[in-house]
């Protein structure tokens, strides 16, 4: 079947969004939690590259607003989330491999990174 973009769809990726940004965004979280709270929530490669980041350096600490949500056009299975932060735009870059499966988080990352 084809996935196709609709309301469930948009919230269930504004859901992940907003947790994945939210588990993200903890600078004073020690490196081991973090990663262990996110990973259940990422791509298995974005997951691999995760783990090399050092939250101490997250230079986010608070979501001041979002996600604002951009759908690639005739593309259902890739969206842009984006946030305003303390440290300005950030993008979480979701995907899924079928309507019936969840989306993953593939890069989060400053939106002029």
């Amino acid at each position: 079947p084809v996935s196709s973009w609709d309301a469930a769809s948009e919230q269930s990726a504004k859901d992940t969004a907003a947790k994945a940004m939210a588990l993200f965004a903890r600078p004073r979280v020690d490196q081991r939690q973090w990663i262990t709270d996110l990973a259940p929530m990422l791509s298995p490669a974005y997951r691999t590259e995760a783990e090399y980041i050092n939250p101490a350096r997250v230079p986010v600490s608070k979501v001041l607003s979002g996600p604002a949500l951009k759908a690639s056009a005739g593309d259902p299975m890739t969206v842009k989330a984006v946030f305003t932060t303390d440290a300005g735009e950030w993008v979480v870059l979701l995907h899924r491999t079928a309507a019936a499966q969840p989306w993953l988080v593939q890069d989060i990352a400053a939106e002029d990174a």
